[in-house]
């Protein structure tokens, strides 16, 4: 789950709270739209893009009950997930994926993989988190091997873009990040091999250019819901559940030209 700090124009603080599967949905819809190559454009029914648009279903049976943080009893963004939690999620993720294909199991396999170690620093320091990790690794790994070699079998030509492939996944959902994360996100550049840089930006709220411009159409717009709840402290997940809560939609307008003032 994504716990966003909204203000409004008093300066008063509410959260926002987006489901990881509607981050991924988000990830989906961006990635449908991109133009530059080595593998776009997608349309749905693509391995690749399905992996995309559900990557993050995992987290749909934990998002239920979301649990708060005993010391700040704020709600737990999956930045602060405890690590045990945050792997059964990952596993019920890939599990998901693999029912798409082979490809997909890879794909967010392979993700997840890559997140694990991209933050070892902090499990490393624990003996019993290293054990925890190393295991899973190894696991996902092998499967990793098993489930290229099948995709090689079937189409070498798509298994020997896997690589570009997962590169594409992982600018996905950091872009779909981007947007959700920050209410006023700083400028992001994203490159992918093959194609030049990206750059991001949201100068208003909830609007947003590009440069070059990545995208088929020159204006479209994307919506995400969550729920927006007051910023307070939640002793139990029971409490953080009957909350009240008001719907919160946040849809950005994505333009190639940037509007006169």
């Amino acid at each position: 789950m994504i716990r966003r700090t909204q203000q409004d124009d008093t300066g008063a603080e509410s959260w926002i709270l987006i489901s990881q599967v509607e981050h991924a949905r988000l990830a989906g819809m961006l990635a449908e739209r991109w133009a530059q190559p080595p593998l776009a454009p997608l349309e749905r029914g693509d391995e690749l893009l399905e992996a995309i648009y559900h990557h993050d279903d995992g987290w749909a049976d934990w998002e239920r009950t979301a649990a708060v943080d005993v010391d700040s009893g704020r709600p737990l963004d999956f930045t602060e997930m405890p690590l045990v939690e945050s792997l059964a999620i990952w596993r019920d993720s890939i599990a998901s994926a693999a029912k798409l294909g082979k490809l997909a199991g890879y794909l967010v396999s392979a993700h997840f993989c890559a997140l694990l170690l991209r933050f070892s620093s902090g499990w490393r320091k624990a003996p019993n988190q290293t054990a925890i990790a190393e295991a899973f690794l190894a696991d996902e790994e092998r499967q990793q091997s098993a489930w290229l070699d099948a995709q090689r079998q079937k189409s070498p030509e798509t298994a020997a873009r896997a690589a570009d492939a997962l590169a594409f996944l992982q600018m996905c959902d950091a872009l779909s990040l981007w947007l959700c994360c920050s209410q006023h996100p700083s400028p992001q550049t994203f490159a992918l091999a093959g194609a030049p840089a990206v750059t991001f930006r949201s100068d208003a709220e909830f609007s947003v250019t590009a440069s070059p411009w990545p995208f088929l159409a020159d204006r479209f717009e994307l919506e995400a819901v969550g729920r927006s709840i007051p910023a307070i402290r939640y002793e139990t997940p029971a409490a953080l559940a009957t909350a009240p809560a008001q719907p919160a939609r946040m849809r950005w307008s994505f333009s190639r030209f940037c509007k006169k003032t």
